[in-house]
């Protein structure tokens, strides 16, 4: 019927866990059991990469830490993947039960952050880019679009980490500089955070009068 239907979105995220730890406190075995089955997918993954073997030969156990990483790494790529079509789906059900109402409420403010966060990549990253990093423009954005795009996206830096080592790599930065740089400044660079806060404060103050 259609409640059932309705109630089928509703159904399969109830499903799916939001912590490693949540449904083995709650006992639920359906989260359980998806997350062996991805955790398994992305074992084979890595180990077709590799990693067991090297494991395997090494016997060490930095070898092994490296191989869990390689696992972590790619299910988050498979996330990463997923969230377009996840943000396309939420927005088609707002767009089928409300219109384009809502967005035309947003639009404004998107805009001035948008405008906003290019002036501040554009100049500010740009300038350092230039005269302190010394590398071309278009060879950074070539590597460094597909990670920006998707921390854009999903509004996380952080999940967009493993792209992001992927384009450092790809700069010629090497793997010990690189996971150091990103972690940190994935976690203390926060101006374009502290930007976009800015603009909604902005925004709610002139809501409210």
């Amino acid at each position: 019927s259609a409640g059932q239907m309705a109630d089928f979105p509703d159904m399969i995220a109830k499903q799916l866990p939001v912590s490693i730890v949540q449904p083995i406190a709650e006992n639920n075995i359906m989260p359980l059991v998806l997350m062996a089955v991805a955790f398994g997918f992305a074992w084979r993954k890595a180990r077709a990469a590799g990693g067991a073997q090297t494991a395997a030969m090494a016997g060490a156990g930095e070898a092994w830490i490296s191989f869990a990483r390689d696992i972590c790494e790619t299910l988050l790529i498979w996330i990463v993947k997923l969230i377009p079509v996840a943000v396309f789906a939420a927005s088609a059900k707002v767009t089928a039960e409300h219109g384009l109402e809502p967005f035309k409420g947003l639009g404004q403010y998107v805009l001035l952050c948008l405008l906003g966060m290019a002036v501040h990549v554009l100049f500010t990253y740009g300038a350092w880019l230039l005269f302190f990093v010394r590398i071309s423009l278009r060879k950074f954005w070539t590597y460094a679009l597909e990670p920006v795009t998707y921390s854009f996206g999903v509004n996380s830096s952080l999940v967009a980490l493993p792209l992001t080592l992927r384009a450092l790599d790809k700069l010629g930065v090497s793997r010990r500089a690189s996971t150091l740089a990103a972690v940190v400044g994935t976690n203390l660079n926060n101006d374009g955070i502290i930007l976009y806060e800015g603009f909604t404060l902005l925004a709610l103050a002139q809501a409210g009068g």
